[in-house]
């Protein structure tokens, strides 16, 4: 909604938002009164105070300030086509409440109130928040998600790297330059362990490299001859430690925490990786 002159505002009012619940001082315009109440955090609550005030002050623009700018209770506000949201940085609310509190001592209650006080008094420096696009938001959300997922991919690339080193090592270099390529976690599911890969046939392993695009014979020729090489298992780990004597149980840990951790950076690759999957070096 546009922004409307001030002696269009029907109300004025401050909300402090909270996972459960959100605190609200409504001062109606021209009034000196607060009225203070607590709404519960769920549709129903939200669309019958919207209603109400729809009611209460026949349509006209009510501008209300919150500590966010998105968020379903501003999903739920902007479907009000009356209210004008500001929206306040929760630094400037800070410095705001320091100026009456020193201690900055904070209090939900208060902190509607002071969210109300700045809206009144200073609404001429605050700006309106204008939704954006559909697709605009849209687009945030997907490069948002997309942001979590390329960190979450990090860090269980690092701790898949981290387990190989202690007790299959060869594995960072059969396995491809990238933890987190298609080939990568498809090589650790199909063979966690060395004694996994040893046993596969040369058959088998030279026909899984040539269907994840490894185009060069000399690289998979290099390989195989390296996988048949017989090794004994790593005694000692990265951080010195001595493995125990019976290897079996310590194999079968290391077997299941690879198979995990390469099927959880694998549960992000689009459907298509076979095609978008760069050829290996």
């Amino acid at each position: 909604m546009p922004t409307p002159p001030e002696e269009l505002i029907a109300a004025w009012v401050g909300i402090d938002w909270a996972d459960d619940h959100h605190d609200v001082a409504l001062q109606v315009a021209g009034s000196d009164a607060v009225e203070a109440h607590r709404l519960a955090h769920t549709p129903d609550a939200l669309a019958t105070w919207r209603a109400q005030l729809a009611a209460r002050f026949g349509g006209r623009p009510v501008a209300i300030a919150l500590e966010t700018s998105r968020g379903p209770l501003v999903a739920a506000l902007l479907e009000a086509p009356f209210v004008v949201l500001y929206p306040i940085n929760p630094r400037s609310l800070r410095r705001f409440r320091e100026a009456f509190s020193p201690s900055g001592a904070k209090d939900d209650a208060p902190d509607a109130r002071l969210l109300l006080t700045l809206l009144v008094k200073h609404h001429a420096q605050l700006q309106p928040w204008r939704p954006e696009a559909p697709a605009t938001r849209l687009l945030a959300y997907l490069v948002q998600e997309r942001r979590a997922a390329v960190e979450l991919r990090t860090a269980l690339t690092l701790q898949l790297g981290a387990a190989l080193k202690d007790y299959f090592p060869h594995a960072l270099e059969w396995a491809g330059d990238d933890l987190s390529a298609p080939m990568a976690t498809a090589f650790l599911q199909r063979w966690p362990t060395l004694a996994a890969v040893q046993r596969a046939r040369v058959d088998t392993v030279r026909q899984f490299y040539t269907q994840h695009r490894c185009r060069s014979r000399a690289r998979i020729a290099a390989r195989l001859a390296a996988i048949s090489v017989p090794r004994w298992p790593r005694r000692f780990c990265s951080a010195g430690r001595r493995w125990p004597r019976c290897s079996a149980p310590a194999s079968t840990r290391c077997d299941s925490s690879t198979r995990s951790i390469a099927a959880a950076v694998t549960r992000g690759l689009p459907r298509d990786w076979r095609r978008s999957a760069p050829r290996c070096r």
